[in-house]
């Protein structure tokens, strides 16, 4: 079940583990500070939401394999981007009643599944944006819509990134390169997609 912890007030969160790091917040919100695991996965539970302690551009989370995120009753960096910086094959997984903010300081980002049940999903990342497994299930489940940004590579790949955006939701999307998206569930309600050097 992870680490059990209760902070209050503005108390942040500071963890380095060499094994799997994993830790719970039994009540109210997670502050982060910096969260390590040098090999292996990072597992982060929230009672609450996930906030950026900081609300600095540094990362947040650094990991190897994987990383999960959980906020019950929350969002996850809804105030301020949650900054990760993983290794090459790490794949980002979160699940949240409210919007979800992740960014990837350094390579791509490989999406498991973000899901926001009551809010929306906003991914960056430095270089491409792309499925962890390439199937027709949905990779980013934002029920208010997505925001997807690919600074210096693309979205999506053969087979495209899979979206459900919820029927009111809208899709934004931005990329250096290609952008390859997929509804899998009611039409897809574009707002802006902008493929800056490919299409």
């Amino acid at each position: 079940n992870g680490l059990e912890v209760d902070m209050t007030g503005s108390g942040l969160l500071t963890a380095t583990g060499s094994g799997k790091v994993w830790i719970r917040e039994v009540a109210g919100d997670m502050r982060l500070d910096k969260v390590t695991s040098t090999v292996a996965d990072v597992a982060l539970e929230s009672d609450g939401g996930i906030i950026d302690g900081n609300n600095t551009d540094g990362a947040d989370i650094l990991a190897m394999p994987a990383i999960s995120l959980s906020a019950a009753s929350g969002g996850i960096g809804d105030s301020g981007f949650i900054e990760t910086e993983l290794s090459t094959t790490a794949v980002t997984s979160a699940a949240a009643t409210g919007n979800i903010k992740l960014r990837e300081l350094t390579g791509d980002m490989l999406v498991g599944l973000v899901s926001s049940s009551a809010g929306m999903v906003h991914l960056t990342t430095d270089l491409n944006l792309v499925a962890a497994a390439n199937t027709s299930v949905a990779d980013v489940v934002g029920q208010t819509g997505a925001i997807l940004v690919a600074t210096r590579g693309s979205i999506g790949e053969a087979g495209g990134l899979e979206l459900r955006s919820g029927s009111g939701g809208t899709v934004t999307a931005s990329a250096s390169g290609m952008v390859w998206l997929s509804e899998v569930n009611s039409s897809l309600n574009i707002l802006s997609v902008v493929s800056t050097n490919s299409r």
